[in-house]
């Protein structure tokens, strides 16, 4: 770890930028949970209007006594042809069993279990779900032969997380929240790992500018998200079934703070109880459980399609905005959001293994800026697309 002289004007000028950052927090978690009444509330009125048609087939109550599953998920540029920006995120997670939601699952005295009980709330129809996230998540500029930083270009940096998450569902609606805990800079070993992967691999062209990554600093994000049903369709078990769902949610910390909502659509053949997990970069997305195995009475097989479209309002991030806890204030010029597009397909065999892959397209986050096109002729990418592969074994 670099150490360097911190000077009294310097102290200060951070701690001015600390009290402003304090005060922007609150604002942004009121925007954040203004936005998710506003979500439920909208939810309400097209529930009542009849909006909603329920499904033909009845909800597996038995689903509370399933058990937990192991999920491994790479996101990688690569799958596009592309080496920048965003350019890799590996995340190996763990969920446990289902549980209903009711008092004794709650653990009403266990002070550690108030999240379960706030994402639950009311609800007592539906199950509680908990899981674990340990991701590393690399981005690089587009010059990876460059050994010294430009102004203006994007640095290199290197996360490693542990996420825990809380969540509860049924088949109507779902709530998440998602408490993060890391490290930014070399301590991560993203450096090392691209490096391994390129060079000793041969799977890409070797970096050589890791030593002009971002600072060390420890990371700390809390992340919320909802989810509803607005519209279901067709039988769900041993058929071809599908519904509409709104999302939305935020994020709040020195990792990354924002705002983000969609609207997916969700359609195949046998779908399990639940909602369909969406591709989640390391400390950045939210790690998602909340569905359930497979009806024991159906087919074992399982065959689903889905199409979202997104939206994310970035406030700051240390990736792209520099730090406001240490020296590292390098950066890049980028717009304050981007719309996505998120096309993902599953199969699933019970009780051996799902199987996802997903593309996620995004409109430019990075502004042209003068560095984008360097000595090389390699240029940084503006986008944050990336396609996905994610394998889950149930236990």
């Amino acid at each position: 770890m670099r150490f360097c002289r911190i000077h009294f004007s310097h102290v200060l000028r951070k701690t001015q930028n600390g009290i402003g950052f304090a005060r922007f927090g609150v604002q942004a978690i009121r925007g954040m949970l203004s936005m998710l009444v506003r979500t439920e509330l909208l939810v309400f009125v097209m529930l009542s209007g009849g909006v909603v048609t329920p499904a033909q087939a009845e909800v597996h109550q038995e689903a509370g006594e399933a058990g937990g599953f192991w999920r491994v998920e790479i996101g990688n540029d690569a799958f596009l042809k592309e080496d920048s920006n965003f350019t890799s995120g590996l995340s190996i997670q763990f969920f446990d069993d289902l549980r209903a939601a009711d008092g004794e699952n709650f653990g009403s005295g266990n002070a550690f279990n108030w999240p379960l009980r706030w994402v639950a709330g009311s609800r007592k129809s539906g199950w509680i779900r908990e899981g674990y996230a340990v991701g590393q998540l690399l981005v690089t500029p587009g010059d990876l032969q460059a050994e010294t930083w430009e102004e203006g270009e994007l640095p290199y940096g290197s996360t490693l997380t542990l996420s825990k998450i809380w969540q509860f569902f049924n088949e109507e609606e779902q709530r998440a929240l998602q408490l993060t805990a890391g490290v930014l800079g070399d301590e991560s070993a993203g450096g090392r790992i691209q490096d391994f992967v390129h060079s000793k691999l041969g799977l890409g062209q070797s970096p050589e500018g890791w030593d002009t990554q971002r600072e060390t600093e420890l990371l700390l994000n809390l992340a919320i998200q909802y989810k509803r049903k607005l519209w279901r369709w067709g039988v769900r078990q041993n058929d071809w079934s599908g519904s509409l769902l709104v999302a939305s949610g935020g994020q709040f910390g020195n990792l990354m703070t924002g705002l983000d909502t969609s609207v997916a659509l969700r359609w195949g053949w046998n779908l399990p109880v639940g909602f369909s997990p969406e591709p989640a970069p390391p400390g950045v997305g939210i790690a998602d459980g909340g569905f359930a195995p497979l009806d024991e009475g159906a087919s074992s097989q399982s065959l689903e399609f889905d199409l979202s479209l997104g939206a994310n309002w970035i406030a700051y991030s240390v990736i792209y905005d520099g730090s406001m806890l240490t020296s590292d204030d390098r950066k890049v010029e980028r717009k304050p959001g981007i719309v996505s597009l998120g096309i993902t397909t599953s199969y699933q065999i019970r009780n051996r293994f799902t199987l996802r892959v997903g593309l996620v397209f995004s409109s430019p986050l990075l502004e042209n800026i003068h560095a984008d096109v360097i000595s090389n002729g390699s240029e940084t990418r503006r986008d944050v697309s990336y396609g996905s592969i994610v394998i889950e074994i149930p236990l």
